[in-house]
């Protein structure tokens, strides 16, 4: 018998890239990533720039925006009313925004949005940063029944005075008097997920796994060479492909160089590309998003390699920080055979 694994078998993407998992991911490849100015200022009182979803007003309050991603990336994952599926989302802290709702306001906001496809009463917002979507995964493998189904996602926006100042204070926003800076935009990205095994001629995307990742020193850029090593136990025949948060920040580039180093002794075929210098930094919505365009990549013939692996820091002192990543991290494998060996660069 074939084992039980927890296959993909729907995703959807929205935010300032586009509509539609395929268009963000094409925006991204052909790097269209536009921040525009808004009514917002930073510390300095400059304007602040984003990267925000054009279809959605800039006057809509951060409250409704998270809702209309959500529930737009769920429509396309395929959640209906007709079989209402538990929600596992990944939201910020709210500590960045006092006005943020609670996690369970989002949650029925969204349930409302997508006219019933969310099971409120099973469902769960987890708050943190760039690693809650690992941390999502994780509690949704473990209330995910064979035979089952269950929704999974991650949503940010950056769209709001507060978080403006928040970024800024702690040199995380692009500015033009600083190198350190990233630029903030707002996605979300969503999936479906179920618990089966394999069929022979499969319809799923995609299958997510998990391996330990204790590390005994996270600092000091331990954390990225540990993952690395990991990586050589999931990539078949050596080939991998590493999907890291970076987002042109000096600090965190320097971190990965000894991770590289690492990396080509144990794999011997490995493509890095850091989306988040073309997608801009979605926060919280990070390692969906990332998730979101391996795939969409490995169904059109442009993956780098059949094995993905998305990685995500989230700095000490923001809700949801762990040393690297909790207990395990995702790894997408995606079932398109020929497709995802393609060797074409996204």
């Amino acid at each position: 018998m074939r084992p039980l694994e927890v296959l993909i078998v729907g995703q959807g993407a929205c935010g300032h890239l586009g509509l539609g998992t395929l268009q963000v991911a094409m925006a991204a490849r052909a790097r269209q990533l536009e921040p525009r100015g808004t009514p917002w200022q930073d510390t300095l009182g400059q304007e602040a720039a984003l990267a925000l979803t054009a279809a959605i007003p800039v006057e809509v309050p951060r409250a409704e925006r998270l809702v209309a991603l959500t529930a737009r990336a769920l429509r396309e994952a395929g959640a209906t009313k007709n079989a209402p599926l538990p929600l596992f989302l990944g939201v910020p802290p709210r500590e960045r925004d006092a006005d943020q709702p609670t996690g369970r306001a989002l949650l029925e906001a969204i349930a409302e949005a997508t006219e019933g496809a969310v099971d409120l009463r099973r469902s769960r917002a987890i708050e943190g940063t760039h690693t809650v979507f690992a941390r999502v995964l994780l509690e949704a493998r473990e209330a995910l029944e064979p035979g089952a189904e269950i929704l999974v996602g991650a949503v940010d926006s950056p769209a709001s005075q507060e978080v403006i100042r928040w970024l800024d204070e702690r040199g995380w926003l692009c500015r033009d008097d600083s190198d350190k800076g990233r630029v903030p935009a707002e996605a979300a990205a969503c999936f479906r997920l179920a618990k089966r095994a394999r069929k022979k001629a499969d319809a799923s995307f995609g299958a997510i796994r998990f391996v330990d990742t204790e590390v005994a020193n996270p600092t000091r850029g331990r954390a990225p060479v540990r993952i690395m090593e990991r990586m050589a136990f999931l990539a078949p025949a050596g080939q991998a492909w590493l999907l890291p948060d970076c987002n042109g920040e000096a600090e965190r580039s320097v971190a990965w160089v000894p991770a590289e180093q690492a990396a080509a002794e144990v794999l011997t075929d490995l493509a890095v590309d850091a989306f988040a210098e073309l997608t801009g930094d979605v926060g919280a919505a990070t390692g969906a998003q990332q998730l979101a365009l391996a795939l969409a990549f490995a169904s059109t013939g442009a993956s780098r390699a059949r094995s993905a692996a998305s990685t995500g820091a989230s700095p000490p002192g923001c809700p949801g920080w762990t040393p690297a990543l909790p207990k395990g991290w995702p790894r997408c494998s995606t079932t398109c055979g020929a497709t995802c060996r393609s060797r074409r660069s996204p």
